[in-house]
């Protein structure tokens, strides 16, 4: 899950680093950049063909650290602890990639203990949702949930207007989960994701036609028999009919 996929044209050897990548649009003499994301690279392997040399680069998510590294055998938080400032706070000292902080003043409503095989990631990930927070990593995730949106108005399947498909109700259940545990009328979107939302109404579409999408789930689910897997992106699968 950590592993992510790219192609970077670099001179030299590089030692383990962070790179940020941007996206640089230039239309109408107007120069745009763009943050695709950080990632850790590295270059484990050189090869010459007789004329050329090129290297051989790994890039992972900046989750990667945490997912190598585990807590203490023990590791426990108390009751009342703010429960993203400890996020923040050892996402710090267990990476070295840089970290936005949440503001956020939910306190843990009991004491939490870490379970003898967590990693940092899978603990920190459990240890958010009791703040209703997740772990974001990157734009291009942001922009593909807004193009299934987008998609899904486009579609003789699903309502014809953004409002209605965000509040889309099949009569068991609504089809996005901000909707259906409320946090939709509490939360306020970050100037980061009203960019990406305006970069997905301006045409930027990376969702290959996608109409679904869900974190990821067994083989056996309703997405994997009814529906068509079209990639992966972090831990979201993207699926059309």
């Amino acid at each position: 899950d950590t592993l992510c996929t790219a192609n970077i044209t670099v001179t030299e050897e590089l030692d383990e680093c962070y790179i940020r990548i941007y996206l640089i649009v230039i239309q109408n003499n107007e120069r745009n950049k763009f943050a695709l994301g950080t990632f850790l690279v590295q270059t484990p392997s050189f090869s010459f063909n007789g004329k050329h040399g090129s290297y051989s680069i790994n890039a992972y998510s900046s989750l990667l650290e945490l997912k190598d590294t585990m807590p203490p055998l023990g590791y426990a938080v108390s009751k009342n602890t703010n429960i993203m400032n400890l996020v923040y706070n050892l996402c710090i000292e267990n990476s070295r990639a840089p970290v936005v902080p949440a503001i956020c003043n939910t306190l843990l409503y009991n004491d939490f203990v870490a379970n003898k095989d967590d990693t940092w990631l899978t603990f920190l990930i459990d240890f958010m949702s009791y703040a209703k927070y997740k772990f974001e990593l990157d734009e291009i995730g942001r922009i593909l949930v807004a193009n299934v949106i987008f998609n899904r108005v486009r579609s003789q399947t699903f309502p014809n207007t953004v409002k209605s498909v965000i509040f889309q109700n099949n009569g068991r259940v609504y089809q996005f989960e901000p909707v259906k545990n409320e946090r939709i009328y509490n939360v306020t979107p970050s100037q980061r994701t009203i960019d990406c939302v305006g970069r997905a109404m301006a045409g930027e579409d990376y969702s290959s036609g996608a109409l679904y999408f869900t974190m990821r789930t067994s083989s056996s689910s309703w997405f994997n028999r009814k529906l068509r897997l079209l990639f992966v992106h972090g831990d979201h699968y993207f699926y059309a009919n």
